[in-house]
Parts: C-alpha cells; sequence; structure tokens
C-alpha cells in the first residue's frame, strides 16, 4: 500500500521470488487514496484509507478488484486495520468528532456492519516495528511479514516502499 499517486497504483502486490530474496512486481489495483495500513483475512485485503468516503477499502485476491468499503462518519482518515477474527477486523481512526475504533463484520464486504464503535480522545496509530536492533526504515510503516530469516517491511517513503531485512543471529566479541 502506497500514497496516493496518478500515475501508480496504490494497492501493489509482490511476488517475492523463488529464493524470497528477489521481489518483482505482480498486479495493482487503483484504489485513489492513499493507504495507512494493510490487513488480510481469508481471501480479501483489508485496506485503511485517508478517503473520507470510503476508510476502509477491501479487495478480492483472486479478481484483484474492489469488492467493498466502509464509511465511518466524520472527516478522520483510518489509520489502521487489524484482523481479529476471520470475517472480524479493527479498524483505528485519526481524533475525530466521530468514534475512533469500529469493529467490523467484513463476512460480506458489500455489506461491512459495525459490531462495536468507540470514542478514543487521541484518535489511534499502527505502532512502529521495534524489533530489527541495528535497522532504520525510513517513513511509516504499513506492512510487515517475516518468512523464515528475512523480514518484508512494506513503507510509505519516497523512494522505497519495499525493504528485505535479513536477520542473523547477535554476534559478540571479547
Amino acid at each position: 500500500g502506497t500514497a496516493v499517486a496518478r500515475s501508480t497504483p496504490e494497492l501493489i502486490a509482490i511476488t517475492l521470488g523463488a529464493n524470497l530474496r528477489t521481489p518483482q512486481y505482480a498486479w495493482g489495483v487503483e484504489i485513489g487514496a492513499s493507504v495507512n495500513g494493510i490487513a488480510i483475512d481469508g481471501n480479501h485485503v483489508l485496506l485503511a484509507t485517508d478517503d473520507d468516503s470510503a476508510e476502509l477499502v477491501v479487495v478480492d485476491l483472486d479478481t484483484h478488484g474492489r469488492v467493498g468499503s466502509f464509511d465511518a462518519s466524520g472527516t478522520a482518515d483510518a489509520t489502521f486495520v487489524r484482523a481479529v477474527a476471520p470475517g472480524t477486523v479493527k479498524l483505528g481512526r485519526r481524533a475525530s468528532d466521530a468514534p475512533e475504533l469500529y469493529k467490523l463484520d467484513v463476512d460480506d464486504p458489500a455489506r461491512i456492519t459495525v459490531l462495536r464503535a468507540a470514542q478514543r480522545p487521541r484518535g489511534l496509530r499502527e505502532r512502529r516495528v521495534r524489533d530489527v536492533p541495528h535497522y532504520a526504515y525510513t517513513g511509516r510503516l504499513v506492512g510487515r511479514e517475516e518468512i523464515g530469516d528475512l523480514l518484508y517491511l512494506v513503507t510509505v517513503s519516497p523512494g522505497v516502499e519495499v525493504v528485505v531485512v535479513r536477520r542473523s543471529a547477535p554476534v559478540a566479541f571479547a
């Protein structure tokens, strides 16, 4: 997920390659808004966006198309989304005069329903990665995935949106 752009899609799927070290572009979907968070629920990608009429956008992984969205009241941007159970997600937003935390039923992406909504005076933001010692990424983290000793970080930053970091055992010297 990237910031809104005129010439490229905001949701980009990347294949990791045979050795998991050679990422390549697979496909992309135009969202029309910046993606601030990503979660996967079954066969759907759930995107927290800055779109005032669709803070949550749902994309089908098979068809690569948008299959649903959720509009929270007010104009605050969604800052993160997290799958908490199959068909259920939490959506967090910036501080506003409307609820900032939603628990949503996304079983049917065309009919997303609110299970619970709550006020959080300071709004909600995703936490930064802190478990990669001696590595500093730039920009804001959108998604992450661990495969073996590799950590894939997807960030919103100029120039580099996908970073592959290899974890190694710490080395100590006498």
